[in-house]
């Protein structure tokens, strides 16, 4: 089983870079409930409160979701926070794509992250050792396309999110 103790300074934040697990400690301040992230700019503040959020999750305890279900692992969280950093930065016309619409945790001990762009929906699931599976659903024509592709590159990742928006893909 992952350790859940995050231990440290408890200060959670969104690199720019890439950060390791060990860059990420975790604060309980400002962890807003388990809903999904404030609507906002996609600039700093998305960021800011997809930060939030993370920090929020990082707060759980066992059985969170009175299932047994497990809270997020460091490794989930530290792969969340660099997917979301790097996913700020894509689009095909140099601005920046829409903050995740949810953000939530998984019983395993990972988070899904979830966006929805033009005429599709993105759901990245982090396991909690670092997997990353993707659920792609586009609606060509009112019809939902779906597709499904497991152990993925974080590259895959963001490429699925950034086709959601119109088709840029990271380079």
């Amino acid at each position: 089983m992952p350790d859940h103790d995050v231990g440290g300074d408890k200060t959670l934040a969104i690199h720019a870079t890439r950060p390791s697990a060990s860059d990420l400690a975790l604060d309980e301040a400002s962890a807003p409930g388990v809903g999904s992230v404030d609507k906002g700019p996609t600039d700093g503040a998305t960021l800011a409160a997809a930060d939030r959020r993370l920090t929020s999750l990082a707060e759980l305890k066992p059985n969170w979701d009175s299932y047994g279900g497990h809270p997020p692992t460091t490794t989930a969280l530290a792969l969340s926070a660099q997917v979301l950093s790097a996913v700020t930065g894509l689009s095909a016309d140099g601005t920046r794509l829409s903050e995740p619409l949810e953000i939530a945790p998984v019983a395993n001990g990972g988070v899904l992250l979830g966006w929805s762009g033009d005429g599709a929906e993105v759901e990245l699931r982090i396991g909690p050792a670092g997997r990353l599976d993707v659920l792609y659903v586009e609606h060509p024509g009112g019809e939902p396309r779906y597709e499904e592709h497991h152990d993925i590159s974080r590259q895959q990742a963001m490429s699925f999110v950034a086709r959601a928006f119109g088709g840029a893909r990271p380079g």
